[in-house]
């Protein structure tokens, strides 16, 4: 009688299950697809690389069942070539996605093409390899939990359950990144996308041009994308080994001059995988011409504040 009241109690109550909500950049260093969003069109249940115009972004959400669902909360299939879309008209449901070590993966591992599509809109994503298609990592930004009730019938949830070997689901938490400004064993290694959503902004890679290295430019055609090392002393330096200087007049924020005149800024950390100068995570994109914006540690006329994402951190 015991077991019966018990039963029925829990069935009655809405069991809230947790399920991950994060955005999702491409990663494939010194291509075109390093840092680009996943994106859709209207009219168009596939999935594409890269922004474009008209196109439609937002958060995905990976549900316990090993489900997918986008920024529409319609569920993510793979149709017979192997294409990511919007499940309906041959692309199925499937249950194969997970997350690993803040990667997203597709039967327990990182599968993931950009293949040129057949309508020349742009590239789609893709399991499975295809004729000039280049093969991509899919890095998961900014995870959240989220919270869903539903009813249940039985007594357990698969929120309850253990992960299977090949789907790692929710119950892996993303790697926590280091606060310190000063790493305890060495140096570390990362990249930066800029995070501002809803806007233009919202996973933009930093560049480094030529003509003013002085200070980066967010997002952009022009240049290379940034990768810096945080040292124990709090300072940055770039791919090219150049120190990393703040204006303390402008706020501009790039290179030290070539002559050596200044030393590169300390006070540099990395907390909650966000950059931080100052003990602040507050940056700006300030307007430099046409479509063409720098990157600032002040506000500015049209400025537009964003934050520093550290991706591919690797301490020594």
């Amino acid at each position: 009688m015991q077991f019966s009241t018990t039963f029925s109690l829990m069935t009655m109550v809405a069991i809230a299950t947790a399920a991950k909500s994060f955005g999702l950049v491409t990663i494939h260093s010194g291509s075109m697809f390093q840092y680009a969003e996943i994106i859709g069109h209207d009219n168009d249940p596939l999935l594409y690389v890269g922004s474009s115009s008209g196109s439609k972004t937002g958060n995905f959400v990976l549900n316990d069942d090993g489900t997918l669902s986008d920024w529409n909360n319609k569920k993510i299939g793979i149709n017979s070539s192997g294409v990511a879309g919007e499940v309906g008209n041959g692309i199925s449901e499937s249950k194969d996605f997970g997350v690993s070590d803040e990667h997203l993966t597709y039967g327990g591992k990182e599968v993931f093409v950009a293949c040129p599509s057949e309508d020349q809109k742009g590239y789609v994503l893709s399991v499975k390899q295809c004729d000039k298609g280049t093969g991509v990592s899919l890095r998961v930004m900014n995870s959240s939990d989220v919270k869903e009730s539903s009813s249940s019938t039985t007594p357990t949830t698969t929120s309850t359950a253990t992960p299977s070997p090949t789907t790692l689901t929710t119950a892996a938490a993303p790697a926590a990144t280091t606060s310190s400004s000063a790493p305890a064993s060495g140096e570390c290694n990362f990249g930066v996308v800029t995070i501002k959503s809803g806007s233009q902004f919202q996973y933009q890679a930093l560049k480094k041009v030529d003509s003013h290295p002085h200070v980066f430019s967010v997002g952009g055609s022009e240049g290379s994308e940034v990768s810096l090392t945080l040292q124990k002393d709090g300072s940055l330096k770039d791919q090219d080994g150049r120190g990393i200087y703040v204006d303390p007049s402008t706020g501009e924020f790039g290179d030290v001059d070539p002559w050596g005149k200044e030393q590169p800024s300390k006070s540099f950390s990395i907390k909650d995988s966000h950059l931080v100068f100052n003990d602040k995570d507050s940056f700006y994109a300030c307007p430099s011409g046409d479509n063409k914006y720098s990157l600032s540690t002040k506000d500015c006329t049209g400025g537009t504040g964003i934050a520093l994402h550290v991706v591919d951190q690797k301490c020594a």
